[in-house]
């Protein structure tokens, strides 16, 4: 059975990777760990409404011929720049749009990491995102609207993993059918989240 594609993303991300992006943006490893984990979820939830998006479909299709999930430790390496495209920018711009410069300040002040960090770290997540969901793509030659059929039967474990001052600035809301308020909900998860980063396979 394939992994879940929420879990199996995460589950790209090592503690070498981790260690590298701290290492680069000079920050704690374990507020880079928490970064990457509030940032995944909110991107992928930016991914629902953007997936038919034709930006989104021709860098899908192009980080696919490039093999950028292959290059994952460069990502987060700050180096991620294959041939020329910077793939995990171009991907969290045509995710977040017009929120841009909003999106890493709610990160900064929710796990501590600086502006400019959870900048570029918000970045290489999308990068990393970008790949793998571009390898399901052309390499497993699944439509794109296969992939967000199976990613949708994760929605809400992926909104309930967004902390609720990023899902303020970004225009998230739960999805229908799930009774919770966001905010609510997801301010009542934070210190239960804040006591450990276990996706992350060290």
């Amino acid at each position: 059975i394939m992994a879940r594609i929420y879990d199996a993303i995460k589950n790209q991300v090592n503690h070498e990777m981790i260690k590298n992006a701290a290492s680069v943006l000079r920050e704690d490893d374990s507020k880079v760990s928490s970064a990457v984990k509030a940032i995944l979820p909110s991107q992928l939830a930016m991914l629902f409404k953007k997936c038919n998006d034709k930006d989104i479909s021709e860098l899908v299709q192009d980080a696919g011929r490039k093999n950028l999930l292959s290059y994952k430790d460069q990502l987060f390496d700050g180096s991620g720049v294959i041939d020329g495209v910077n793939y995990g920018e171009r991907f969290e711009n045509a995710l977040v749009g017009s929120q841009n410069s909003e999106f890493p300040r709610a990160i900064a002040a929710e796990t501590g990491i600086s502006h400019e960090s959870a900048d570029r770290l918000s970045n290489w997540v999308a990068g990393l995102t970008l790949g793998y969901i571009a390898n399901r793509v052309v390499k497993e030659k699944q439509s794109m609207s296969t992939v967000m059929n199976e990613l949708s039967q994760e929605k809400n474990t992926i909104y309930d993993d967004i902390p609720a001052r990023i899902a303020r600035v970004l225009g998230i809301t739960t999805p229908k059918g799930d009774n919770n308020n966001t905010n609510s909900s997801t301010a009542a998860k934070q210190p239960e989240k804040k006591r450990g980063m276990n996706w992350i396979r060290w």
